[in-house]
């Protein structure tokens, strides 16, 4: 029995080139096992976050050029509508102003027909006052002179 003393931390020998070696298949075997799907995994997730991210721009694009879409299409039905409008208060104010006309020419008419309606009671209203008259008066003189007048 040999007992050697050695006092250094790292000794070169048969063992440490075991060690090696049976790192390095392990190391192999881990590349082989483990590291190669995990990165492929990696890989697809970034590739993946990648093109979801691609999408979102897009879809954000797509919503800001839909919105500013919408915004001309509202301003020009709120255009369409407010000309509306004003036609419709044109055609209205034009047809009231006709109404006003044809209700100013009919009181004209009626004012007309009134008027000559007036006229001609007034007319008839002087021949018979004029006969009531020219009747009193003479019965005036009869009974003032107390004889007939012939007439």
């Amino acid at each position: 029995m040999n007992i050697e003393s050695n006092i250094a931390l790292i000794s070169i020998n048969e063992t440490l080139f075991i060690q090696l070696i049976c790192f390095l298949i392990f190391m192999v075997i881990m590349n082989k096992i483990m590291f190669r799907p995990l990165n492929k995994v990696i890989d697809d997730r970034t590739s993946y976050l990648t093109e979801m991210n691609k999408e979102v721009i897009d879809t954000s694009q797509k919503l800001a050029d839909i919105t500013a879409d919408l915004q001309k299409q509202e301003l020009q039905v709120k255009t369409e509508a407010f000309r509306l409008q004003n036609d419709l208060l044109e055609d209205g104010s034009q047809t009231a102003n006709q109404i006003n006309k044809d209700a100013m020419s009919k009181i004209k008419e009626i004012r007309k027909k009134a008027e000559l309606e007036a006229e001609a009671k007034i007319t008839e209203a002087r021949k018979s006052i004029k006969q009531d008259s020219e009747a009193l008066a003479i019965n005036v003189m009869e009974k003032v002179l107390n004889r007939r007048l012939a007439s």
